[in-house]
């Protein structure tokens, strides 16, 4: 709590500009809910970052935002979620989930040798995109000894993706013929074919905006890519193994891998929060009882957002070359395929 409270004192302006974007992205966002108040709130960040001269205590707050708030949106959307229902949705997307990160992983091999990519920035962006974005670019680059420069263009690359994801996959749903009466088909998708957790939010609430869904496909797409997000800890692991065995012998190289920083500890939480919902429930009180949390949570997705947006360094993702941003592309599209294939096979839609 203390570190909490820190934070936000440090930065206090970074989460004070977040916060002028978020209100008026949310109240044009239920306004136009085709678009989303998320999307809103992303290009608009975009679009300031490009004239905003942030200082230290204005990026301390704006990283606290993208971080910790939608971790704590993520915890809330756990009140008002069924255990049995968030047991269900894991076991049913996990050979989707599977399908997906193993056909990423795979362009990324295959194409790292064809197109002469960086082995590191052709793992870190295959990592990304089937994973979960940032959170697993930056738990694999120390692993694999990326720099800070080949972490931020595999992010540029990987956000890139993430932001047309948001905008153009609920009409590429409704293109598709998903249900727009039920959350489910359309979760599945975005918590399986949008690699970052930001994005699959905002994904699945212009979904539930667009069709008047309250918080079913945000649920479902939340509980899918929580579990899609467990696979840092093995695929990391493996990583940090192969780096061993390939660095045998080199002196001063550290491949050890930390359980603490890779874990996203606030599935715990989200969990947690389903516990609660599930034994209330039980108990006979009504699901009306968690509205509030569930608006709060959205707002605060909407927050998160603005701040992912003032990150995002669009020029700088042009001047990074065109490779990298190829792989992110063959990647998207590989894993939004298999998703699709998946999904039909399965007769999810």
């Amino acid at each position: 709590m203390k570190d909490i409270i820190q934070s936000v004192k440090d930065g206090w302006q970074g989460l004070l500009l977040c916060l002028c974007i978020a209100v008026p992205a949310w109240f044009l966002g239920t306004a136009f809910p085709i678009i989303g108040g998320a999307v809103i709130a992303i290009l608009a960040g975009m679009v300031i970052a490009i004239f905003l001269k942030k200082s230290k205590a204005m990026e301390t707050g704006i990283k606290f935002t993208s971080k910790k708030v939608l971790q704590w949106a993520v915890v809330l959307l756990g009140f008002g979620m069924d255990l049995n229902a968030v047991a269900k949705t894991g076991a049913q997307s996990l050979p989707i989930i599977l399908a997906t990160i193993s056909t990423s992983l795979i362009l990324a091999f295959v194409l790292c040798r064809v197109m002469k990519i960086p082995s590191r920035i052709a793992t870190l962006v295959g990592v990304g995109s089937s994973i979960c974005g940032g959170s697993a670019i930056a738990a694999t680059a120390p692993v694999i000894g990326a720099d800070d420069e080949e972490v931020a263009q595999a992010i540029s690359v990987i956000f890139f993706f993430n932001v047309l994801a948001a905008l153009i996959f609920p009409t590429f749903g409704k293109l598709l013929g998903f249900s727009t009466v039920s959350g489910e088909a359309f979760g599945i998708f975005a918590g399986t074919a949008v690699n970052d957790t930001s994005s699959v939010t905002a994904c699945a609430s212009t979904w539930d905006s667009m069709w008047n869904l309250g918080s079913a496909t945000l649920d479902k797409a939340v509980t899918v890519k929580l579990t899609r997000t467990l696979a840092i800890i093995p695929i990391t692991l493996v990583l940090a193994l192969f780096r061993a065995k390939k660095s045998k012998g080199t002196a001063g190289t550290d491949t050890k891998v930390s359980l603490k920083k890779i874990f996203p500890f606030f599935i715990l939480w989200f969990i947690a929060a389903s516990v609660i919902t599930t034994v209330c429930l039980n108990l006979g009180v009504a699901s009306s009882f968690f509205s509030p949390f569930k608006t709060l949570s959205k707002f605060m997705i909407v927050l998160a957002m603005a701040a992912i947006g003032l990150n995002t360094d669009i020029v700088k993702l042009v001047r990074t070359g065109g490779k990298p941003l190829a792989l992110g592309a063959c990647c998207w599209v590989g894993i939004t395929c298999v998703s699709l294939l998946m999904q039909h096979v399965m007769g999810l839609w």
